[in-house]
């Protein structure tokens, strides 16, 4: 993601100028299935019903990054920050939705739940709403070469291969998304 490719950067772990950015990602407020915490837009986490919303580090992941840079916009981050569980990863934020520890969740569209090819009747968790657009960065798959990289060449030769028009069609037909609707070419980050 740009957001941990970012964080990598001021680590000083990837040059930045080798850095590109590819597909783009929506984010979504995940409940149990059910939907017990009444939760129809990003307003209604501050329902009574709504007790925990787990949260993979934002400091450390795209989705919940994005996921609290829009509730701040929204002037909700400080009021529901009480009702807030950090846990270890996207995927484990996630578990607590389906395991009913939590009302809700934060995460990419499609991310851990594939929209795309399962059906989500089956599924223990659904989509309650989308975050609004514009109310965050836009997420990004980003892609960019060690600082420290004996094999210079042969990583530009790879981040050339992964950004190649043919490879970013052949990554969207396997789920690479591209919600925010942007051109599947390589671009900078930011």
């Amino acid at each position: 993601g740009g957001h941990e490719a970012t964080y990598l950067v001021g680590k000083g772990f990837i040059d930045p100028k080798s850095m590109v950015a590819f597909g783009s990602y929506e984010v979504a407020i995940l409940v149990p299935k059910g939907n017990p915490g009444k939760i129809e837009e990003p307003a209604d986490l501050l329902n009574p019903e709504v007790k925990l919303i787990s949260f993979s580090p934002p400091d450390l992941t795209a989705a919940s990054h994005a996921a609290r840079q829009s509730l701040r916009n929204l002037g909700l981050w400080d009021k529901i920050k009480p009702k807030v569980k950090v846990t270890g990863c996207c995927n484990e934020s996630f578990q607590w939705v389906v395991d009913r520890r939590a009302e809700a969740n934060v995460q990419f569209v499609g991310c851990p739940m594939d929209t795309k090819s399962v059906d989500l009747s089956k599924q223990k968790a659904e989509i309650a709403c989308i975050l609004p657009r514009g109310s965050y960065y836009i997420p990004r798959n980003v892609v960019g070469i060690l600082r420290t990289s004996k094999h210079r060449r042969l990583a530009e030769e790879f981040v050339a291969f992964l950004t190649s028009p043919e490879m970013l069609e052949s990554l969207a037909k396997i789920k690479l998304r591209n919600d925010q609707g942007l051109p599947l070419k390589p671009g900078p980050w930011g």
